[in-house]
C-alpha cells in the first residue's frame, strides 16, 4: 500500500466516527464552502443560499436529494447520521423535527483534500413559519378632485381613509418609508402625477426580498382602445394627455424592477382590469390550505385585483363608499381565517358582492410581464397564531 492510500485509509478511520462531531464546526474549518446539492422532494425555495422547505403539520419526512458531483466526496451525513448515496448522488434520509422552525446540516467531506462542505435546509412547521418576516408596506392613493373634463368623485377619500385605517390596525401594514431622515408618507390624497410616480419609483428602489407591497388607488381611470392601455388618473392629469397619467405600463416595469417579494395592487378605476390581460385565475385554496399559502409566499408574486373588466364602475353605493371599496373593507374585517390569501379575500367578499349587486365584474389575476412567479399575497392580521 502506498503512502497516499494510507493515509486516506487512516483518515477515513479515524474520521468517519468523528463526523457528528466535527460537523458542529464546519464553519471553522471551511468557511464559505457550499455542499453543491439539488434537494428533489419536498420542494425547496432558495433563499440567501438556504434551502428552505416548509411543511404543514408535519414532524417526520423523508428528504431526498443528490449531489452535483458524488465522485468528489467520501463521506456524507446530515446531523451526525451517515448517508449512503448512488453513483449518481442520488440520496434518500429520514428526516426528524420539532416543531417550529428547524435546520439540518448536511456535511460531506472531499476525497481528495479532506475538506468539509456543508448545506443547511431549513425547514419550517406551522402556519405561522412559513412566511417572511420584512415589512408590509401600503401605499394607499385616493383622488376625488379632478379637472372639469373628468368630473369629481364622492367616494375615493374616504375609501382611501378606510382601507389605509383597517391595513394599519388590523394587519400591521406601515405608511411611511424611510429615506435617509426623511419619512415618505404613503397615503396620498388628491396627490399629482408626478408625485405618484416618484413615491412608486422611491418603493422600488428602497424595498428588499423579503418585503411585501399593497397598492390601493380609488380615482378615474381610463382605457385608450387602441393601445390596449389603461391609466389611472391623477388630480393634475390634462385631459386627453397621456403622458400626464399613470399607464399601466409605467406600473408593470416599476413592479418587474422592484425587490419586494409580494405585490397586490387593488384598483377601484373604471377600465382597471384592462391593466392585465391575464384571464382570471380562480383556484382556490379548499386543500392543503396552509401548505398552499406556505408555497404561495415564498414565490414572487404580482398580483391585481381590480373593482372590474374594461367597462365603467360605480362611484358610491356602499353606505358612503363605493360598492367594491365597502366589499374589499368588509373582507378585510370578517376573513375568518388568519392568515388567508388575496385569492380567498376575492372569492369570498369582493366577487360575490361586487358581482351580486352590480353589473361590474371584478377580477383577480396576475400582472402580465411584471415578475410574476407564480406567488401569492397573504395577509396576517396582527397578533393572530
Amino acid at each position: 500500500m502506498n503512502e497516499r492510500n494510507l493515509l486516506s485509509g487512516f483518515w477515513k478511520i479515524i474520521a468517519i466516527p468523528l463526523l457528528p462531531f466535527l460537523t458542529t464546526f464546519t464553519n471553522v474549518f471551511a468557511a464559505g464552502t457550499t455542499l453543491d446539492l439539488e434537494i428533489l422532494s419536498p420542494r425547496a425555495a432558495l433563499v440567501r443560499g438556504v434551502a428552505i422547505i416548509d411543511m404543514e403539520e408535519v414532524r417526520e419526512f423523508d428528504l431526498i436529494g443528490r449531489l452535483k458531483n458524488p465522485q468528489r466526496y467520501a463521506n456524507i451525513t446530515m446531523d451526525f447520521k451517515p448517508v449512503e448515496w448512488g453513483l449518481n448522488g442520488r440520496f434518500k434520509t429520514r428526516v426528524q423535527l420539532t416543531p417550529g422552525k428547524d435546520v439540518v446540516t448536511i456535511a460531506a467531506v472531499e476525497r481528495e483534500t479532506y475538506q468539509f462542505h456543508t448545506k443547511s435546509v431549513e425547514v419550517r412547521i406551522g402556519k405561522e413559519d412559513c412566511f417572511l418576516n420584512g415589512k408590509r408596506y401600503a401605499l394607499v392613493i385616493g383622488i376625488k378632485d379632478y379637472k372639469p373634463e373628468f368630473g369629481r368623485l364622492e367616494t375615493p377619500i374616504k375609501d382611501a381613509k378606510a382601507v389605509a385605517k383597517v391595513l394599519k390596525e388590523k394587519y400591521g401594514f406601515e405608511f411611511e418609508l424611510e429615506i435617509g431622515e426623511d419619512k415618505l408618507p404613503l397615503v396620498m390624497l388628491n396627490a399629482g402625477e408626478r408625485e405618484i410616480k416618484s413615491t412608486l419609483t422611491a418603493l422600488r428602489k428602497r424595498l428588499t426580498e423579503n418585503d411585501s407591497l399593497l397598492i390601493y388607488f380609488a380615482g378615474h381611470g381610463v382605457l385608450e382602445k387602441n393601445a390596449d392601455k389603461a391609466y389611472w388618473i391623477a388630480s393634475d392629469s390634462e385631459h386627453g394627455s397621456e403622458y400626464t397619467y399613470i399607464s399601466s405600463s409605467f406600473l408593470t416595469a416599476e413592479l418587474k424592477r422592484m425587490s419586494a417579494k409580494n405585490v397586490l395592487i387593488v384598483s377601484d378605476s373604471c377600465y382597471s382590469g384592462a391593466m392585465s390581460r391575464k384571464p382570471p385565475n380562480l383556484d382556490y385554496f379548499d386543500k392543503n390550505r396552509y401548505q398552499a399559502m406556505c408555497k404561495a409566499a415564498i414565490k414572487r408574486s404580482r398580483i391585481l385585483i381590480s373593482s372590474g373588466g374594461t367597462e365603467p364602475v360605480l362611484d358610491g353605493g356602499g353606505s358612503g363608499h363605493s360598492i367594491f371599496a365597502r366589499a374589499f373593507l368588509d373582507g378585510l374585517e370578517r376573513m375568518e381565517n388568519s392568515p388567508f390569501a388575496a385569492q380567498e379575500l376575492y372569492m369570498s367578499s369582493i366577487y360575490t358582492q361586487v358581482f351580486g349587486q352590480t353589473e361590474q365584474e371584478p377580477w383577480h389575476k396576475e400582472i402580465s410581464n411584471s415578475g410574476h412567479e407564480g406567488g401569492g399575497f397573504i395577509f396576517k392580521r396582527v397578533g393572530s397564531e
